[in-house]
């Protein structure tokens, strides 16, 4: 490429570029459902928890038993 400006002629090194054509998509592939099986829900709560209630009742014979030693320390003070 020569580039002539005022008479004076300039050699220019003009680089091409392309651009390559862009790939096309591919079809997509449907998914193939699965097939349905037994529709039952999971067992829980089958296990025995016939100590809940004690363990609830321990709990709250401590939280009165703390809150009774409490008020024994205020009352000293």
């Amino acid at each position: 490429y020569v580039n002539t400006v005022n008479k004076v002629a300039y050699a220019s090194n003009t680089v091409r570029t392309t651009t390559p054509e862009p790939k096309k998509p591919e079809e997509p592939t449907t998914p193939t459902p699965n097939p349905k099986g037994n529709p039952t829900l999971p067992q829980t709560g089958t296990n025995d928890s016939s100590y809940m209630p004690y363990l609830g009742l321990a709990a709250l014979v401590g939280v009165l038993g703390l809150g009774q030693l409490k008020r024994k320390e205020d009352e000293s003070k």
